[in-house]
């Protein structure tokens, strides 16, 4: 007799925290890190991390290219007026490091990289500024391990990374567009950083 197989249940964004837990478990017994207020960045996300609802992409926003997800994000932030988001997804396996943007004050997901969006995401909102000067100098904000994960380290103020909104950090529109005009230039000096490390490494998220 044909049993048929039971359908595999979706993840949710509860499972991916388990998940991240076991992970963060086994980093801070097994590979002990001086210095971090964090023992991973696993860690990081679980004490910070905000579950975001999957949805299809809206016809007004673009996607970027594939497997570049922290260039796309960062993109879509700074010419959408969109949040930065970076964390973990699930998407076929496990929950993967990954990169998308929520709009302000929303909690739905804008994958500008994936074709079909995953089935569960948990991740911190980062402060652009933040965002802009890790990316000058490593391929991601949160696992940064080339640079020494800075943002996990101890001693690092919570309002240095944390998104806080749009006007935050600004004061008044001329500030604001005095910002963006610097942010842009900053993002095409980062562009050419990060398109000759993508070249010789990559971007698989």
């Amino acid at each position: 007799v044909m049993t048929e197989t039971p359908a595999r249940r979706a993840w949710s964004a509860d499972d991916v925290r388990a998940f991240l837990s076991q992970v963060a478990d086994v980093a801070g017994r097994c590979t002990p890190r001086p210095g971090l207020a964090y023992s991973s960045p696993e860690a990081f996300v679980l004490a910070h991390g905000q579950a975001h609802v999957p949805r299809p992409l809206p016809a007004k926003y673009r996607r970027g290219a594939p497997r570049r997800c922290y260039r796309n994000a960062f993109r879509a932030a700074l010419h959408e007026g969109l949040v930065y988001v970076e964390g973990y997804a699930q998407a076929a396996v496990i929950p993967v490091a990954h990169a998308w943007c929520v709009e302000p004050g929303g909690v739905e997901v804008l994958e500008v990289t994936w074709e079909t969006p995953g089935q569960a995401y948990l991740g911190v909102a980062l402060d652009l500024g933040f965002v802009a000067a890790s990316l000058a100098r490593g391929a991601c904000v949160i696992d940064d391990w080339a640079t020494g994960w800075p943002l996990l380290r101890a001693g690092l103020r919570e309002s240095a990374w944390r998104y806080e909104g749009l006007g935050a950090s600004m004061n008044g529109k001329k500030a604001r567009a005095v910002q963006v005009a610097e942010t842009e230039r900053e993002l095409r000096e980062l562009g050419a950083v990060m398109e000759r490390r993508e070249d010789r490494h990559g971007d698989t998220k």
